[in-house]
């Protein structure tokens, strides 16, 4: 059976108390992109605009030639696309399934679900302990394997829609979350050191 691309996604905020609620909409349109809020979102006391400027909150039908900047920033870099091409069986085809494949499993408060009213189920962050397994993954990665083990896939599921080109990945340590920036193979100084002297 072929696969139909996916042309639209909802938008939901974990940033508020509770459950993430729903958003908004954004789907592929014609050449470009649309985005509506959610009439419920809209009614809420406590909303706010996810991009003031380009997306003032108000029930218009927002149009862009491009993926809406807020929205793409939600969406995996070089690294990031690097390992969902290597944990996931199907690839995405276009910026909406982008953003469903990265999910927000990353930065921000911003979730994606090709449904209306429920989210894909998420794991923890891995923990500091595993960032061993993490580098085993990472060679793998680098080498264009494109089939890694479930348990590995996991490990890397929080972090990689971060920006950049680096790899890295969110860990759990002493109750709190770390970005872990990693070395590269290529690498011809350890670049994390150097990044983290210069901070």
């Amino acid at each position: 059976m072929s696969w139909k691309p996916i042309g639209n996604a909802f938008v939901f905020s974990a940033h508020l108390v509770g459950d993430p609620v729903p958003v908004g909409e954004v789907a592929m349109h014609g050449n470009g992109f649309v985005f509506r809020y959610a009439n419920s979102w809209l009614a809420r006391p406590d909303a706010f605009a996810i991009d003031p400027l380009s997306l003032p909150l108000t029930p218009n039908q927002y149009s862009s030639t491009r993926m809406f900047g807020v929205l793409d920033d939600a969406t995996p870099d070089n690294w990031g696309r690097r390992v969902l091409l290597a944990t996931h069986k199907q690839h995405p085809q276009n910026e909406v399934e982008w953003l469903l494949a990265s999910r927000g499993a990353g930065v921000g408060c911003l979730l994606f679900s090709a449904s209306r009213s429920h989210l894909p189920t998420l794991h923890q962050p891995p923990q500091f302990e595993d960032l061993e397994k993490i580098m085993v993954g990472l060679d793998r990665v680098e080498k264009g394997d494109v089939d890694l083990p479930a348990e590995i896939a996991r490990l890397f599921e929080f972090g990689s829609s971060m920006g950049g080109a680096r790899p890295k990945v969110t860990v759990t340590h002493e109750g709190k979350e770390w970005i872990a920036k990693l070395g590269r193979s290529d690498d011809v100084f350890d670049q994390p050191r150097a990044e983290f002297a210069s901070l």
